[in-house]
């Protein structure tokens, strides 16, 4: 018999959930390449001169085809404060950056 009901346990119930993270950046995949789509204003990502159109290569020196899309999304929204290696294709250039990621404003 499977138990649907959730239950509280005492010092588990009211704790704060951990913060997300935010790059500020939307990613696409077209085969297996990784494509920033929109950089968010003010954001990690524009701060650290990400452009629409950058194609992700490497994320933390890790080549950027070892990584799916969730794995992808997981090293983004998580951690905030934590400083992310992008090696990127830009117009055929590689360009190194880095970002630290911002906490997640859920008020807005």
């Amino acid at each position: 018999m499977i138990n649907n009901y959730l239950t509280m346990q005492k010092g588990n119930g009211l704790a704060k959930p951990p913060a997300d993270a935010t790059a500020g950046m939307s990613i696409i995949q077209d085969g297996s390449a990784k494509i920033v789509v929109r950089v968010k204003h003010n954001s990690a990502a524009y701060d650290a001169g990400i452009q629409p159109g950058d194609r992700i290569e490497a994320v933390n020196n890790k080549p950027i085809a070892t990584l799916d899309m969730f794995e992808l999304r997981e090293v983004l929204t998580h951690e905030p404060g934590k400083l992310v290696n992008l090696d990127l294709n830009r117009r055929n250039q590689v360009v190194s950056v880095a970002l630290r990621l911002a906490e997640l404003d859920v008020t807005r």
